[in-house]
């Protein structure tokens, strides 16, 4: 047997799993939570899935159907996906916090797919970190890009009779936000049985361990085990052990040394059960120095009716367990509009291609850039090739197109300001020569004015409370915004009624408003991005022309189709591209996630004042910066022409009490931006803090409201249906705590100690060039047996 070793002082990887929770990726996950996952390509093994998620309490889901509002959709066939694909929900705890990162791990390795792809060898799944986490971010800002991980995946089950074995490899995983050498994550998982109705947990035992980059999982720095237990006189459950450091050592500056144990203990037909959680911390903070260690202890106990839960010693809280908030965190997308497809079908969109580059290497093209192994480097007009399914290559030759940015398509939207009093937005102050530096405000708006409530300390990292002022728009003139409510960019002027917001869509060079024409003319008034700009502007914040004089004398640029490439003129009168100078890096500041243009438009001549030209019904932003995400990459052919992908679905939505899940008016006639990105990834409806722990502070986000099953959504209003896929269930509290319930009960259970940890020995990380079999949980082909 090998020990539990003994971790390191460094920032472990499983630090960043926070907060994040099953996504139920594709019917396939589904499946498998029923006992039924897919096959193999040749139908000859079939493949074991772990639960992408576990909870400690259950609840009837005929019991939360009923107390759910929810919209006809009479018109679909029975056997449409609508009706087939199912629901996870899961009971959600904010004192078991050491739970979520369970079923963050769960959440991670279910996107793997590795279940559909037992016995295919090596391949390379990357990983969507942002489809395992809740919240409401907003859609169209800079840096708001797709970031994935690349995990290396072989699954395993020689015969149908063997257990389901996977060998996970993470060759990099940034530590301390980038500020630590990367680590790498070794990870063994082994399952045992399929969860079932009786047994939701199924059987499994994973094994995992971080090391120093490229290093040996018998030198881990941190390591755990996630296991269930078999049922034993009538009783199952899981456990989770995981250490890190040295709880008998001051950790690093930043640092912290960490032991976690958890136990589930339940009744077979989960009508009651206990849990005891216990995790010892120390730190070492930058201001306030070594902590001690610090204990916590949970425990709770819970029969049919109620559950009751204590944290140390603090007071005994009280829970009905057959009543329930509710909240929907994932939904799909069906048509409903027979012009579109097949009534009650998925709405699945064509978003990405795998390529073959010209060095032989393997990538991802998707509508948010290019995914490829190591990083490698490629330029502008390299040969490319598209991945066929089932393997192969496309003969039809290729060319990779990099341009240094982006220009973005927005179409205006409004919303009377008299109807937004309470809501949030950001500003940052514009920079001016006499400014210390940027200034970030979070600003309310009480339904005349934006009143400044918060300032963003950058050493903290986080708003402080201020003395509230209203921001003067008379000395501003216009006021470019962020509000998760309308998706990010937003803009109110000096005048006018109403807020402006906008939906997106990236400009390729292929649009008609090029027509004929090989360069396109755009003019920008406020905002307009300078060339050359240094790392030390950008940090400052100074990246922008001072305001034209008038309409009549805007910034001309130009848009060159042919290299997708925005310049104007620079201070040589040259035209050079617009934005960051060769190898300029900001390192701090507003624009180290990227940068964007004030509006551009074809025409300024019918503008009577500068900021009018935000009242326009469309107009372009040029987003550019040092980072790949804020960069075009696409595809063309030999005639030139721009290989087309899925952009998301944007469109606008008022919501009301009918399309409420929960029967909620609260946010009556309050308009949304919301984003489709295929399978459960519906954005937009923000998210707010909620106290689920009873203890008289936020502790959980969840979104503000739930959408009923069967509303119509889409870009006119209509044409789809939504329905939830995932949702969360919050315990209500309860009047009393029965007799002879008590939390105390959870003493008698045997926290795990390591000993059953097993040192996840799968070997280096195997060498691995080729585009990538899953991207975001969807598979993209099932490849020929090696």
């Amino acid at each position: 047997m090998t020990e539990a070793p003994q971790a390191s002082a460094a920032v472990a990887a499983w630090a960043r799993f926070a907060v994040r929770l099953m996504t139920p990726f594709v019917l396939g996950l589904l499946l498998a939570l029923a006992g039924c996952a897919p096959t193999d390509p040749n139908g000859s093994i079939e493949g074991l899935i772990a639960p992408p998620s576990v909870s400690v309490v259950t609840a009837d889901p005929d019991l939360v159907a009923a107390s759910l509002h929810t919209l006809g959709v009479s018109q679909f066939p029975a056997d449409a996906e609508y009706f087939t694909d199912g629901v996870h929900q899961f009971v959600y705890d904010g004192a078991l916090k050491q739970i979520e990162k369970v079923n963050e791990v769960l959440c991670l390795l279910a996107q793997s797919r590795y279940e559909a792809l037992t016995n295919d060898g090596l391949y390379l799944a990357q990983i969507d970190p942002g489809l395992c986490a809740t919240g409401g971010g907003p859609l169209n800002q800079a840096g708001g890009g797709r970031q994935l991980e690349e995990w290396i995946v072989r699954s395993l089950r020689p015969t149908i009779q063997d257990p389901q074995r996977v060998e996970f490899w993470v060759p990099t995983q940034e530590e301390g936000g980038g500020l630590l050498p990367p680590t790498t994550l070794f990870s063994r998982l082994d399952v045992f049985a399929a969860p079932t109705a009786s047994n939701p947990f199924g059987a499994f035992h994973m094994n995992f361990a971080g090391t120093a980059q490229n290093g040996n999982p018998k030198d881990a720095q941190y390591c755990g085990l996630i296991a269930t237990r078999p049922p034993v006189v009538g009783r199952f459950g899981y456990d989770l052990f995981f250490l890190r450091g040295d709880l008998g050592q001051l950790p690093l500056v930043g640092d912290h040394h960490e032991l976690t144990q958890v136990r589930v203990d339940l009744a077979v037909d989960q009508s009651s059960g206990f849990a005891a959680i216990s995790r010892l911390e120390r730190r070492n903070d930058p201001f306030n120095g070594d902590s001690g260690v610090v204990p916590k202890l949970v425990r709770l106990a819970f029969d049919a009716t109620t559950l009751v839960r204590q944290e140390d010693q603090g007071p005994v809280v009280a829970l009905q367990r057959d009543a329930f908030g509710s909240c929907s965190l994932r939904y799909n997308l069906y048509v409903d509009d027979a012009r579109l497809g097949t009534l009650g079908e998925r709405v699945r969109l064509r978003t990405g291609v795998p390529i073959r580059l010209e060095s032989g290497s393997q990538a991802f093209l998707d509508y948010y850039g290019l995914h490829r192994p190591n990083g490698e480097i490629v330029v502008d007009g390299e040969f490319a090739q598209e991945e066929l399914p089932g393997g192969g290559l496309d003969p039809k030759p290729l060319e990779l197109r990099v341009a240094p940015g982006r220009l973005i398509e927005l179409t205006r939207n409004t919303t009377p300001i008299s109807t937004l009093a309470g809501t949030i937005f950001e500003w940052d102050e514009p920079w001016t020569p006499q400014s210390n530096g940027p200034v970030t405000y979070r600003l309310v708006c009480d339904g005349v004015d934006f009143i400044a409530v918060e300032i963003f300390d950058p050493v903290a990292g986080a708003f402080t409370p201020i003395s509230p002022f209203a921001v003067p728009l008379d000395a501003w003139f216009v006021l470019r915004l962020r509000s998760k409510r309308f998706g990010g960019n937003c803009a109110v002027r000096l005048g006018s009624p109403d807020l402006s917001w906008y939906t997106e869509r990236v400009v390729s060079g292929d649009d008609s408003l090029f027509k004929a024409q090989s360069t396109l003319n755009l003019y920008a008034l406020l905002d307009a991005l300078r060339p050359g700009i240094t790392a030390l502007e950008a940090e400052a914040g100074d990246v922008f022309f001072p305001p034209a004089n008038n309409p009549g004398s805007p910034y001309t640029y130009v848009f060159d189709r042919a290299d997708r490439t925005l310049r104007t003129l620079d201070t040589f009168q040259q035209l050079s591209p617009v934005g960051l100078a060769n190898g300029e890096i900001p390192a701090s500041g507003p624009f180290v996630k990227g940068m964007r243009s004030g509006p551009l438009v074809v025409d300024t001549t019918s503008l009577q004042t500068n900021e009018e030209i935000f009242d326009a019904a469309t107009y372009y932003v040029w987003e550019t910066g040092a980072n790949e995400w804020n960069w075009w990459f696409g595809l063309t052919d030999s005639t030139g022409a721009t290989l087309v992908l899925d952009a998301p679905l944007q469109f606008p939505y008022t919501h009301s009490t009918a399309n409420d899940a929960n029967g909620d008016s609260t946010y009556d006639g309050v308009q949304f931006l919301l984003e489709y990105r295929g399978d459960g990834q519906l954005f937009g409806i923000p998210y707010q803090p909620v106290d689920t722990d009873i203890d008289g502070q936020p502790d959980h986000d969840a979104p503000i409201f739930s959408l009923a099953d069967g509303v119509a959504l889409g870009p006119l209003g209509s044409g789809y249906v939504v329905k939830t896929i995932e949702r969360e269930l919050l315990l209500l509290p309860a009047g009393s705590i029965p007799p002879g319930l008590d939390p105390a009960q959870a003493d008698a259970l045997t926290l795990p100690d390591g000993s059953f940890y097993r040192t996840p020995d799968i070997g280096p990380v195997p060498p691995l060039v080729e585009a990538p079999t899953v991207v975001g949980g969807e598979l993209l082909r099932l490849r020929p047996r090696n």
